[in-house]
């Protein structure tokens, strides 16, 4: 990747391994470090937020207080610095890795909101092409159609 010009930062919170210690907004802040650091110091002028399995929600988090600050410290407390000054992300993708993951949420065995990951990926696509295009563009908020897969909880998916 790096032969082609895209460069890519692995980035685990302080979390990685204490997930019973796990902090919301400080691992947010977490991540504006490594976002931060590849903006302002590396020079990095789009940067992707990719969400694997669980960081795909943490990632999806992120970008929602980058764009518009609304976690707020447990109750009793303090509020994580800099967690209302996050720098958002070009664009956002949610990828579910783990092996038993794809069976999960293509065949699940109850009832569930379906998204096709085909139009997931090239609406991501889109939206990079046009931040690349103009940077100064707005953040847009984009909604995938979905579908209710109805199954029993005890059917087995076909």
């Amino acid at each position: 990747m790096a032969a082609r010009g895209i460069g890519f930062l692995g980035w685990n919170t302080r979390y990685r391994g204490h997930e019973p210690d796990f902090v919301l907004d400080r691992a947010l802040v977490d991540i504006g470090v490594g976002v931060r650091w590849l903006k302002k110091e590396a020079g990095v002028e789009y940067v992707i937020l990719l969400g694997n399995s669980g960081g795909g929600s943490l990632m999806a988090a992120y970008h929602s207080q980058a764009v518009e600050p609304c976690v707020r410290p447990a109750p009793g407390g303090r509020p994580a610095p800099s967690a209302d000054d996050l720098i958002p992300g070009d664009a956002y993708v949610s990828r579910a890795a783990h092996l038993e993951r794809p069976d999960v949420i293509t065949k699940p065995a109850l009832t569930v909101v379906a998204q096709e990951t085909s139009i997931i990926g090239q609406t991501t696509v889109e939206l990079l092409r046009a931040r690349m295009a103009d940077p100064n563009r707005p953040v847009q908020t984009v909604v995938v159609p979905v579908s209710l897969k109805i199954r029993g909880s005890g059917e087995v998916p076909a």
